[in-house]
């Protein structure tokens, strides 16, 4: 065995013997394949992750804008339903919001645990926003909408907002279906 001779500036030991092995490094070609895999993964999640991203962000900020917005149809309630349309905007902004952290935490995970957890929160906050969406269509369609209470940006947004919901929730129901 050889060693490496370190001079040093102390002064109790002017140099530091080092022992060098010549044992051959080894690379097992799994390994290598292995984080191979990982950056290709690593490098979907990251495009998954932008995507949705560029799909949701819009609509949740768009939803607390609305929510917030001082229209007098936003906090008009009805007789019949304990809730109104400002308040259904800012749940679904938040928890847009909300499951876009949580995708983005599993993501830095334990892989089998993201994997796990990821499946988990995307069937829960689905079936949320399906529910979530048909709640907001009877507010709009049922209760806003055929007395003209809303007028303006609102109304466009949210028959727009509400058509994207129902379709993507048809979407969603068929993929779980499968």
């Amino acid at each position: 065995m050889d060693s490496v001779i370190i001079p040093t500036n102390n002064s109790k030991m002017d140099q530091v013997v080092i022992p060098i092995s010549h044992s051959p490094v080894t690379i097992n070609p799994s390994d290598k394949e292995n984080n191979e895999d990982k950056k290709v993964r690593c490098c979907i999640n990251i495009t998954a992750i932008i995507c949705i991203l560029i799909i949701t962000l819009p609509f949740a900020i768009a939803d607390l804008i609305f929510g917030y917005s001082d229209q007098p149809c936003v906090n008009l309630t009805f007789s019949g339903i304990d809730m109104n349309i400002g308040t259904w905007l800012r749940v679904s902004g938040y928890i847009q919001i909300a499951s876009i952290v949580l995708m983005i935490i599993f993501q830095f995970i334990n892989e089998e645990c993201s994997k796990i957890m990821g499946k988990l929160m995307q069937y829960l906050f689905g079936m949320f926003f399906v529910a979530w969406t048909i709640v907001g269509a009877v507010i709009f369609w049922k209760y806003l909408q055929p007395n003209d209470y809303c007028n303006g940006a609102i109304v466009s947004y949210l028959w727009a907002r509400l058509i994207i919901g129902l379709v993507n929730s048809g979407c969603f129901m068929m993929i779980k279906n499968k």
